[in-house]
């Protein structure tokens, strides 16, 4: 047998480790199931075949063994679990995917950047705290970052690192991140989520990410935004920067899909002189969502193309709205 996958079966007990007599193994999912006890403490040194390893959602406890760490071929492993890891990690060197979730531990695993292969690293749910180390960003592989729901309170300095040239995505939702200011040179970087964080300010080095299509800030502690050249951001699609303490909207933001849903903004004053920009819904988010705000004034006129959607504009929840000002629009 070269695989076997168990996946949400609801089984209960310890660990069957006769299993691990099987050399044969290539792919193993005990995910989601109801397992206790203590990690698999021997058999691993036979596992030269395994390929794929998950442990997922199951509640072990104890310690992973060393020689868990002369696997040879795994390049696959998800854990979580009570558990304590090794220092020996960076010796699975065809790991492309690591996910590390709901665990005690309280930095970064000993060996990381050494998983040069590694795409995929996953790491969410743990008591982690302080800066990301810089030799993080050295995984020269690095696709796609999950550290969300962590104690994490500063980025680091990917700039110039290997990883800063092939990175797409990257997820920091949850943590305790008070600034930005070196998160640069990202240059393909798509996906940015920021969101739940301690960030009072958006840098203009936020600028340097200029492949990034989606950026989420919502739920931080942001006062104002800044006049940055936002059309340096010609991918951008969304901007979600609802649930912060903004007050007002610069114009140079003109262009860019918006959410700022349960601000304080107080006036609105976009300027859209000889332009056309793309008000339409992108899944029923509106280019402009002030909902939940204390909208006094807004004016918006001049060449406006809208589409996919018959309500123009949502206003809903807005304290003392006076004005608006739609004149002068081609609206089709």
């Amino acid at each position: 047998m070269q695989t076997l996958s168990l996946l949400g079966c609801k089984f209960t007990g310890s660990f069957p480790s006769s299993i691990l007599s099987n050399t044969n193994l290539r792919n193993l999912d005990f995910g989601d199931n109801q397992l206790s006890g203590q990690f698999p403490a021997s058999g691993w040194s036979n596992m030269n075949q395994l390929l794929t390893l998950s442990f997922d959602k199951i509640a072990f406890t104890g310690s992973v063994p060393t020689d868990f760490c002369n696997i040879p071929n795994l390049s696959s492993l998800m854990l979580s679990g009570q558990i304590t890891l090794p220092n020996c990690l960076g010796q699975l060197t065809k790991l492309t995917y690591l996910s590390l979730t709901n665990m005690p531990i309280t930095q970064f695993p000993a060996g990381l950047p050494l998983l040069t292969a590694v795409r995929y690293i996953v790491i969410q749910a743990t008591s982690i705290s302080g800066e990301i180390p810089d030799d993080f960003w050295n995984m020269q592989s690095l696709q796609t970052v999950y550290l969300d729901t962590n104690q994490i309170s500063g980025i680091g300095s990917p700039s110039g690192k290997p990883s800063a040239s092939k990175l797409t995505t990257l997820s920091l939702a949850n943590n305790r991140i008070t600034s930005l200011a070196t998160l640069t040179g990202l240059t393909k970087v798509a996906q940015l989520s920021l969101d739940n964080n301690l960030i009072a300010e958006i840098p203009s080095s936020l600028t340097t990410n200029s492949g990034v299509t989606w950026i989420g800030l919502s739920h931080n502690s942001i006062t104002t935004l800044p006049s940055l050249n936002w059309s340096l951001f010609t991918k951008l699609t969304l901007l979600d920067l609802s649930s912060n303490l903004i007050g007002s909207i610069p114009a140079t933001i003109a262009g860019v899909n918006v959410n700022i849903y349960n601000n304080c903004v107080e006036y609105n004053h976009i300027k859209l002189d000889n332009n056309k920009y793309n008000m339409h819904y992108i899944n029923d988010i509106l280019k402009f969502n002030i909902d939940n705000n204390d909208t006094e004034y807004f004016n918006h006129s001049d060449y406006v193309y809208h589409g996919y959607h018959v309500n123009l504009f949502q206003f809903d929840h807005n304290l003392d709205f006076q004005n608006f000002n739609h004149n002068n629009n081609y609206i089709y």
